[in-house]
């Protein structure tokens, strides 16, 4: 299994109730106390989720996908005025050191293709 940890950050003024499913329909799944974190796995080989985190005082709901979890480690969710704003931490970050060996690394290798007819 190829298990990936993702810290959600609840900075908003009130509880989050996280809740899992599709577009449709939607579970309890769990709740992230005001100031609180809430660390969760996600299998990259699973099937696609969404986590519905609330809905702001506009009506826009939060929506974070299985993907974006396995692309992000940490998701802080913020209010300002009375709307979410989402930070996301990416996994990983490319400095501009490795930019410039990343293509003399690909020209190095040769690709072969091969049909099969």
């Amino acid at each position: 299994m190829a298990m990936v940890t993702t810290v959600i950050v609840n900075d908003t003024a009130h509880a989050l109730n996280m809740k899992v499913g599709n577009q449709r329909y939607f579970v309890d799944f769990a709740t992230v106390d005001k100031g609180a974190k809430y660390t969760m796995q996600v299998d990259y080989n699973t099937t696609y989720q969404e986590f519905l985190m609330g809905v702001d005082t506009k009506g826009k709901r939060l929506i974070v996908s299985s993907d974006e979890c396995c692309d992000y480690k940490c998701i802080i969710i913020k209010e300002v005025d009375g709307e979410f704003d989402v930070e996301k931490e990416p996994r990983r970050q490319f400095s501009d050191d490795n930019a410039e060996e990343t293509p003399a690394a690909v020209k190095k290798s040769k690709l072969r293709w091969r049909f099969w007819l």
